[in-house]
Parts: C-alpha cells; structure tokens; sequence
C-alpha cells in the first residue's frame, strides 16, 4: 500500500505560494530557490486506477528535482465531480475559450511569483497539447513535450474524443467549426503570436507511430515553413514497453538530457 500524502489546501495560489507549497483549486504549487524560471506542468489524461472528479496532478513530486518554482495544473473539467472526460485538452467548453482563460490565470500567478521569469511549459499527451499550446499562444517560451497531440480530433482513441465532446457541447458527434478548431488544432491556432526564438524540445517514440505520422511530422513541416525561428529540437526514441505513456523523471532526463539538467538542483 502507498503511504498517502497531504497537501496542504488554500483559498488561493496566492496563499499557497506565501505558504511555499500547497493546493488551490485546480492548481498546485511549489517553490524553489531560483525564481528565474517557472515550469507549468499541465496534466494529461487521468486514468482510470486514479480518481475522476477529483484533483490529480502528474508530476507534482519532481519539484524535489528541480531548482525552479513548479505550478502543476490539472484541467477544471476533468477535475469536475461527475466528469465523462478522462482528457479535456485544457479546451474548456464551446461557450468559453478554457484555454485563453486559463493563460491569463497563470500569467496572474506566475506575475506574483517573478514577472520576468522564463516560463518553461512541460507534458506529455494532452498535457504536451497545451504546452505547446502556451507556446503558440506568445505565452512560454519553451516547451517540452513527450509524444503530444497536436490536432485534438487525430488522437486515435476515439472514446475519449467522444467524451470530450460531450463535456465540450453535450453533443458526442460534435462537429468542430473553423473558429473552434483553433481551438482544439495548434496548426491551426498558429504560431504567429509566439515569442521570437521561442524553443520546443519535442520527444517522440516510434512505437506511437500515430502520434509520429499524424502528430510530429506535420508540426515540423508547419513550424519550419511558418517560424523557421522558433528552435525546435527533437528526440526520437523507441520504447515498445511505454509505448504512448511518458518516462518517470530520470528516465525523461536521459531523454532530453541538457534541457531539463539546466532545471534541475546541484545535488539531484
């Protein structure tokens, strides 16, 4: 049996980054020493050994690692209590750019913590989705990502489709419109608002083909015809075992090596 941990629960972000550590609604938080950066965590899909309807952040312990400040996000909509959605892309529902509001929230928090702090966005599936996302936005200025969607409609499991769509419209066949595939697409949101030499560190296994065919390939070709600027470095590796899932953490620093031992504490 695993021991269970507490995290400390607040009101506001604001009092769990005086606190130095704790949980506020959707967000948790975790201070470092060197406050020059700040690594958003967004979360992938929550599956089923973990509890839907409830706060799951991925990742949330590799602060331990790290010399920067970590805020771990989970999505409000898999977070809901009697959610459908395993995986929400951080999309938020056809009435509300979930997204947009949840940058602007951030912004908000990481302002709080140092204004002029590199923003370093990192996931892996979905979670990869919305830090690259945050990078197209003009919002980080680097990702990292492991085996990320890049068009939300080419991920192959088509039952968590389904359920996003519910949560997105109450419609299981929901069809996307041009303006909400900006949405749901980080080709077609584009990247014309991203920052000048903005930086993707991009990790892709060969044993998930579907996300290297539908998913990697025309992200570069896009990127490379659109923002020749934006440095995008790319790790291609094979794990059969993994397959779509991410490494733990020392096995994702053998994997990108030189970008995530820039983050991390002397003595990790």
């Amino acid at each position: 049996m695993k021991d269970t941990v507490t995290i400390p629960q607040y009101d506001t972000v604001g009092e769990a980054i005086q606190a130095g550590s704790g949980q506020a609604d959707h967000f948790y938080f975790h201070d470092n020493p060197d406050r020059s950066r700040i690594i958003i965590f967004f979360n992938g899909a929550v599956s089923n050994l973990e509890i839907r309807g409830s706060t799951v952040f991925h990742r949330w312990t590799w602060h331990q690692y790290l010399k920067h400040p970590i805020l771990c996000v989970a999505d409000p909509i898999v977070s809901a209590p009697g959610t459908g959605a395993s995986l929400a892309w951080f999309v938020g529902r056809r009435d509300t750019d979930g997204f947009a509001g949840l940058v602007e929230h951030i912004r908000t928090i990481a302002n709080m913590i140092n204004p002029d702090a590199e923003i370093v966005t990192m996931g892996s599936s979905g979670g990869g989705f919305a830090a690259l996302m945050a990078v197209a936005c003009g919002f980080a200025d680097q990702a990292i990502v492991i085996n990320p969607q890049t068009d939300v409609e080419l991920f192959e499991r088509k039952t968590a489709i389904a359920r996003f769509k519910d949560e997105f419209s109450g419609d299981t066949n929901h069809r996307f419109s041009n303006l909400e595939k900006r949405r749901i697409s980080v080709l077609a949101h584009g990247f014309e608002r991203a920052k000048p030499g903005a930086s993707i560190h991009y990790a892709q296994n060969l044993a998930d083909p579907v996300h290297y065919s539908a998913h990697l390939l025309p992200f570069l070709s896009y990127v490379g015809m659109h923002r020749p600027d934006i440095r995008i470095s790319v790790q291609i590796y094979t794990d059969h075992t993994k397959g779509h899932n991410p490494p733990a953490f020392k096995g994702t620093l053998q994997l990108f090596g030189q970008p995530i031992r820039r983050l991390m504490r002397s003595t990790a």
